[in-house]
């Protein structure tokens, strides 16, 4: 039993050394060379993106495993209580809330850059739908509802075939 609660020590040590290492390459003074703005030459780090990189993968990390955790004390309080089962699906719709107020809040404006001159500086889903939450909806339904209404096209095309008596 000892040898099992030694992995999640293990696993910890492991990430948070490759942790350092990458923050400790990313403020080493190894350049990839220099870009011009405005006169002035800024440094371009060489491991930048292995730093962000890191990040995302321990902020994904830590998002499945809270979320693994939540899903995991719910089976277990259902097999014991079903009411207080319910209060681990309160925490879950909490979840659900946070993203979607964070996701409405997020600005369709352009965000200066200096040196950067791509279209990925500009919220994919605000830019599309203006933070509105009417078009939001339109946009995840417009196919349940095109689809609904090819059906009943169809069955009203059927209807006319069956009715008319010169066909």
């Amino acid at each position: 039993m000892k040898d099992y609660k030694l992995i999640p020590k293990i696993a910890l040590w492991s990430l948070m050394g490759i942790g350092v290492i990458i923050s400790i390459l990313f403020y080493l003074p190894l350049s990839e060379g220099t870009l011009e703005v405005a006169g002035d030459f800024l440094n371009i780090p060489r491991f930048s993106n292995l730093f962000l990189i890191w990040n995302y993968l321990l902020v994904c990390l830590v998002v499945l495993i809270t979320l693994g955790v939540v899903c995991w004390e719910f089976v277990k309080t259902y097999k014991v209580d079903k009411k207080k089962a319910l209060n681990s699906l309160y925490v879950v719709l909490g979840f659900i809330a946070l993203i979607v107020i964070c996701w409405l809040l997020g600005s369709p404006a352009e965000v200066k850059i200096i040196g950067y001159e791509g279209t990925d500086n500009v919220g994919s889903m605000p830019r599309q739908y203006a933070c509105k939450p009417q078009n939001l909806y339109y946009e995840l339904m417009k196919d349940r509802f095109s689809n609904k209404q090819k059906e009943a096209r169809k069955r009203h095309a059927e209807k006319r075939k069956e009715n008319d008596p010169g066909e």
